[in-house]
């Protein structure tokens, strides 16, 4: 098996005594785009900062390929331009005094590289950016989306081991953002570099990502395939963090086989079925994505009697907001359900998770022929 592109191994980074990243690992392979996701100040921008160097961590140990960068235990810090990296910023970060050709050429020209060889790879990363023509342009003549390829095509001049992106589509707006996107994945599978990327926004992680990291305080709570984290999350962060949920509590009253009987609480009785192993009198909250619930005609048996609260249209779907007894919930259909503000309903619980006390999830449920048996 060949060494990881890149190896992170208990990386420890404080300020002012706060640790920021808190005993973080993971690793790259060659080829795959991971992605640091969490909310603001969760560490991911200062990992990826001490991967490039631009942060000196307390402790812990940084690989590319088999180079050690960082180790705290042997008091390496291997410079940011001896790094073999390339790193795209939040900010384009474009020269705007130099032309295309330049702003790409320039860390070739830094490092020495001969004008045949400069121009031959320049011209190499313009058709992999796929703005061949574009050489002699000036930043002030390119459109937001161009500038930020052409901040990619100076990252990727030096073809790096590792490439290292921080947030680059965010200052874009969102039609440019889902554009840039599919053009990101089309640069990874053209180059095969391994890229690390940093980012908030939970849908550009799970459409970019072959493993995603979700961070909070520092820590790393998750790492797997973005379908994974979004249905088999580890906890209620995670949970929460990717997508949106409803919670009905509920409390376990028997199990027959897979079958388990609960009451909400509203002191509705529900039969849905599980392969978890939970004991009588166990409180847990029940989770469910809003896609994950059935709006039916009111009176229609084995579900939750409901009135609909809110309606809107989201243009491939409706959203409803529906309250049952003392829960509201999000409710996502396809565009042809006839519900209307005020309507009485039915709703039926398709699948979710179970979460204990402590916020792990400790289960997951499925509806029955007859989902729920509402008494």
């Amino acid at each position: 098996m060949s060494p990881p592109a890149l190896a992170v191994h208990n990386l420890v980074k404080q300020f002012a005594g706060t640790a920021a990243v808190d005993n973080v690992s993971f690793s790259l392979a060659e080829n795959e785009f991971f992605t640091l996701l969490g909310p603001s100040g969760c560490g991911k921008t200062t990992t990826l900062r001490c991967v490039a160097g631009l942060e000196q961590a307390d402790a812990g140990e940084i690989r590319i390929r088999e180079q050690v960068v960082f180790s705290g235990r042997d008091g390496v810090h291997v410079p940011t331009n001896h790094r073999p990296i390339g790193m795209v910023f939040q900010s384009y970060a474009v020269w705007p005094h130099m032309t295309v050709f330049e702003n790409i050429a320039y860390p070739l020209r830094v490092r020495g590289r001969p004008r045949s060889r400069i121009n031959d790879r320049v011209a190499q990363v313009l058709q992999i950016l796929d703005m061949p023509g574009m050489a002699s342009r000036m930043p002030s003549q390119l459109s937001g989306g161009q500038q930020q390829r052409v901040a990619l095509g100076r990252a990727l001049a030096m073809n790096p081991a590792v490439l290292l992106l921080d947030e680059p589509l965010s200052n874009l707006d969102a039609k440019l953002r889902e554009s840039m996107r599919a053009e990101l994945q089309l640069v990874q599978r053209t180059t095969g570099l391994p890229i690390l990327y940093v980012t908030h926004d939970q849908v550009e992680a799970m459409a970019l990502s072959d493993r995603i990291a979700v961070m909070s305080g520092g820590r790393v709570l998750q790492i797997a395939e973005p379908e994974a984290i979004y249905e088999r999350p580890s906890n209620r962060f995670v949970l929460d963090f990717i997508g949106a949920v409803n919670y009905l509590p509920s409390v376990v009253l028997e199990r027959s086989g897979e079958r388990l009987c609960l009451r909400a609480e509203d002191g509705t009785p529900l039969t849905v079925q599980t392969g978890s192993a939970l004991e009588s009198g166990r409180e847990l909250l029940m989770a469910v994505r809003p896609e994950d619930l059935r709006l039916e005609p009111e009176g229609t048996p084995c579900c939750l009697p409901g009135t609909v609260a809110l309606r809107s249209f989201l243009g491939n779907a409706l959203e409803f907001r529906v309250h049952c007894h003392k829960t509201s919930f999000r409710v996502q259909t396809e565009k042809e359900r006839p519900f209307q503000v005020g309507d009485r309903v039915a709703l039926r619980l398709h699948r979710g998770l179970f979460l204990a006390h402590d916020d792990k999830v400790v289960g997951i449920w499925h509806d029955l022929e007859n989902n729920l048996v509402h008494g």
